[in-house]
């Protein structure tokens, strides 16, 4: 543990004596592990070995179960998937599956 900290009791910390947030834990490889659970449904872990990445990664899935936009990726469909992506990535807009055929057609 590293020197000069305070030790407060019930606080999680890392092999480097840093304050874990809740739902983030450390393996023994080193690897970090988030675990979420919302209105009783408990969601897959996500593993990182950068503590800063899983935080934002963990922050930004936070808002989107609370919102209601996340989903599962076993239990999407095509079409989820590709609205999900349209408004992810906006690259392009939604158009007909005829402009497409002429468009992209060899």
């Amino acid at each position: 543990m590293a020197r000069g900290r305070k030790v407060e009791t019930g606080v999680k910390r890392d092999n480097k004596g840093r304050i874990l947030p809740k739902g983030i834990s450390q393996r023994k490889d080193g690897r970090y592990i988030w675990r979420y659970t919302y209105n009783g449904v408990t969601f897959k872990p996500v593993y990182s070995w950068d503590l800063q990445e899983l935080k934002r990664y963990a922050e930004e899935e936070r808002v989107k179960i609370a919102k209601g936009c996340h989903i599962e990726p076993s239990n999407i469909t095509l079409n989820e998937y590709f609205y999900y992506c349209q408004e992810s990535f906006n690259r392009f807009p939604i158009i007909s599956l005829g402009f497409l055929i002429c468009r992209y057609s060899p």
